[in-house]
């Protein structure tokens, strides 16, 4: 890939770095919200800063904001800024991380910012968190990191019955069907297409909300 397809696609998975990898193009809304990834990455890239805020699209977030309370239990796979943020708007967050040195960096950062809410175990991704899953009653789950997310999709909707699952990158081939498969299990998908904060290639997140 040469330099201009590199700034028109952004990778290989996908047609242009305006299209999702499922080939899904940004809406009006998502492109209104471009220069703030901008901002964001041009601040990343010059100064290494990194906004208090998730690697979700930002319609999502925004979205994910009106839905957790300081009530909530959340369960998360894959620590990070979500771990920060979501900490500062609920009651506690329990992490999995395969990462331990990302583990340390979230936790210090977590420490300087007075949070002290948030647990993160080390380990994989699949068991750790199913036994985390089995252990604990959570409000909200975030499926979130390195491993294999659609299987942990199914283990959460097959174990568990959280109000608010919060699905990243979701438009990969695995997930196609998923929005399908939660309704079976009683919940509504919100699939949200745009880009994300220091990203300046589109991804999609998915949210599920129990119908009561």
């Amino acid at each position: 890939m040469n330099v201009v397809e590199k700034f028109i696609r952004a990778d290989d998975t996908r047609p242009s770095r305006f299209h999702c990898s499922n080939g899904r193009l940004v809406g009006f809304r998502g492109f209104l919200l471009l220069p703030a990834s901008v901002i964001t990455w041009l601040g990343y890239k010059l100064f290494r800063y990194r906004p208090l805020a998730p690697w979700w699209v930002w319609q999502s977030i925004w979205f994910i904001r009106k839905h957790v309370n300081r009530n909530d239990l959340i369960l998360e796979d894959g620590s990070g800024m979500s771990t920060l943020w979501m900490a500062a708007r609920c009651r506690s967050i329990v992490s999995v991380e395969t990462s331990d040195v990302w583990r340390k960096l979230v936790m210090d950062r977590a420490k300087a910012m007075g949070l002290s809410n948030i647990e993160i175990h080390l380990g994989d991704s699949i068991n750790c968190f199913a036994d985390l899953l089995a252990k604990f009653t959570s409000n909200v789950v975030v499926i979130d990191g390195p491993g294999d997310r659609r299987k942990l999709f199914d283990i959460v909707l097959q174990k568990g019955s959280p109000r608010l699952i919060i699905y990243d990158n979701s438009d990969r081939q695995q997930d196609i069907g998923i929005v399908k498969i939660a309704k079976e299990a009683g919940y509504v998908g919100y699939v949200f297409i745009g880009f994300s904060p220091t990203s300046l290639h589109a991804s999609q997140t998915t949210v599920f909300l129990r119908v009561e």
